[in-house]
């Protein structure tokens, strides 16, 4: 025979040990691949039981074959073992178990029975059996990366089976030939070879096939995350624990309005005035401690706008550094609704309180002159003479006269509550002023008062006009009606401007009022305090409804004696 077995085997026990060596090379440098571990230890029994019938190293006994053939049984369960972990096929331990006790069951029944043509036949026939394993792993691999590859070896393991198959069949029929050098066993020698040279470069080749489909995989996902990072409407920022910016997405950017290179520039205290280089520290520590954290911030824009922010901070430790991932979202919108619907409940709380006290108002003031009227009328029953009558008849025409007056100013606050199309028009302030100390000329000269209008010329308001002139002309014909009779009645009027709100004064050096004792009961509705026989409580009560129908307020500072002034304010942007 021109093919020698005992060369056969050699060659195919270094093909083995070179096996060894590269795949432990490929470990070495992706130890996260289990399935190699599993290659490495089953390839090194395969090379021991080489060894083994080589007899180099160990002396040749009955038991020689017996443990030669053991070893592969288990080196290739463990390569099976490995090539499912690998193609992360369903991996079934009780497979693997049951060929473990059928080895072992092997070995003890060619033990003690000494049946050689037995324990060749199922060594031949599990053999095949864990060939067919594996290429029902290798063909079923779902990782397109390396799909082609194990199709091919798994070709090439099926042959392998069936040369192993057809060599337990032979076993069966023919028993074990005592000639080495048979056409079955060169057979299975010259795949063996095949198969250790494909194993010693395949595995390889799969191994790297599979790292580099991984790899075009995780730049796809990173591609896609700094897609979806850079595309989002949130702001993204990697901060550093010094507060400088590893990285950023282009939301930042266009929220803060400054461009990429210049914001890489700035630290976080250059855009969060709330986190200055005193606090940063500190609340980097208090996140490294709680890991995340959830919180309204403000952004400076690189326009000098405030931005409102909600900040989501993540702590990450990530390639030997700590960084702060954060996701910051522009909260202005919300804010503004926040606002409306504060603004909407303090109103609806406004009104409320005003419809209590209107009702408590119509409640006592009607069932008052009811209640006057029931008395008169049971007196006019009663009276003996016409002239007693007629004096209550007349008693009964005053208290008609005041209810009538009564319900007047009722449905004037009734208007100015319920009136929501209000007529806003922008007023000249010096000229609207001026307008109400005209009309008041005659009282004015006559009670010898002196009257300043200290308002700039260009103070402009928007206001509903009806409503502020009846204000201002309250306010100036209070100053004059409660002036004091010892001194030189004084009345200045000015104005001052915020970015909110315009601010009108009227400060008078009259009697003044005692604000301990009726402060509360100033703004209320027939609430007079000074005596004064004209006074019907109700000018300031219909005076503080318009105020607060424009969404302006009024205030008051007074002392008896010194004088009084009444601070206005009214909204730039009604």
């Amino acid at each position: 025979m021109l093919i020698d077995i005992v060369t056969l085997k050699l060659v195919l026990c270094i093909i083995n040990i070179l096996n060894l060596f590269i795949l432990y090379i490929q470990y070495l440098s992706n130890k996260s691949y289990k399935g190699i571990l599993y290659w490495i230890t089953g390839f090194g029994f395969i090379a021991i039981s080489q060894i083994i019938t080589l007899k180099f190293i160990f002396p040749s006994n009955e038991y020689t074959s017996l443990f030669s053939d053991l070893f592969i049984l288990t080196g290739f369960s463990i390569v099976s073992v490995g090539i499912s972990k690998f193609v992360n096929s369903n991996f079934n331990s009780k497979n693997y178990v049951i060929l473990v006790l059928s080895a072992l069951s092997i070995t003890v029944f060619t033990f003690f029975t000494q049946n050689l043509v037995v324990e060749k036949f199922l060594l031949s026939f599990f053999k095949s059996l864990i060939c067919y394993h594996i290429v029902k792993n290798l063909l079923y691999c779902k990782l397109p990366s390396i799909q082609k590859t194990t199709n091919f070896i798994g070709i090439l393991f099926f042959i392998y089976a069936s040369v192993f198959l057809a060599q337990s069949v032979s076993i069966l029929v023919n028993g074990i030939s005592t000639n080495l050098d048979s056409p079955i066993f060169i057979v299975i020698y010259l795949f063996s070879i095949i198969v250790g040279i494909i194993s010693t470069f395949g595995f390889t080749f799969l191994v790297n096939q599979r790292l580099i489909g991984e790899r075009d995989k995780a730049e796809k996902n990173s591609q896609l995350i700094q897609y979806a990072v850079n595309n989002t409407s949130d702001a993204v920022y990697w901060v550093k624990k010094d507060g400088s910016f590893l990285e950023l997405n282009n939301a930042a950017c266009i929220i803060l309005g400054y461009t990429y290179q210049e914001l890489m520039q700035l630290k976080v205290p250059d855009i969060d005035p709330e986190y200055n280089h005193e606090v940063w520290p500190k609340h980097w520590e208090e996140l490294k401690r709680k890991k995340s954290m959830t919180f309204n911030s403000s952004h400076l824009r690189k326009d000098g706008l405030i931005v409102p922010t909600e900040v989501n901070a993540n702590y990450i430790f990530y390639n030997g550094d700590e960084i702060n991932c954060a996701f910051v979202r522009d909260i202005t919108e919300r804010k503004k609704g926040e606002e409306k619907v504060n603004n909407l409940i303090e109103e609806t709380i406004s009104k409320n309180t005003r419809l209590q006290n209107f009702a408590h108002i119509v409640s006592h003031n009607i069932r008052s002159h009811s209640a006057n009227f029931s008395g008169l009328l049971e007196i006019i029953k009663t009276a003996g003479t016409e002239e007693e009558k007629k004096t209550y008849f007349e008693y009964l025409n005053s208290s008609s006269i005041k209810l009538s007056e009564t319900i007047d100013n009722l449905n004037e606050i009734i208007t100015i509550q319920t009136n929501t199309q209000l007529p806003i028009e922008k007023v000249n302030l010096f000229d609207e002023i001026q307008k109400n100390i005209q009309s008041q000329m005659l009282n004015i000269e006559k009670l010898g008062i002196q009257i300043e209008n200290n308002i700039k010329p260009d103070t402009f308001l928007n206001v509903v006009p009806a409503y502020f002139d009846s204000i201002v002309l309250n306010l100036i014909t209070n100053a004059i009606k409660y002036k004091s009779d010892h001194k030189t009645p004084i009345v200045k009027i000015s104005s001052l401007t915020d970015e909110k709100h315009t601010q009108l004064i009227i400060e008078d050096n009259g009697i003044g009022i005692n604000l301990e004792k009726n402060g509360g009961k100033l703004f209320g509705m027939y609430n007079t305090f000074n005596g004064n026989s004209d006074a019907k409580g109700i000018g300031l009560f219909i005076t503080k409804n318009q105020i607060e129908a424009m969404k302006g307020k009024i205030e008051v500072t007074s002392q008896l004696g010194v004088g009084t002034t009444f601070n206005v304010f009214f909204l730039n942007n009604f």
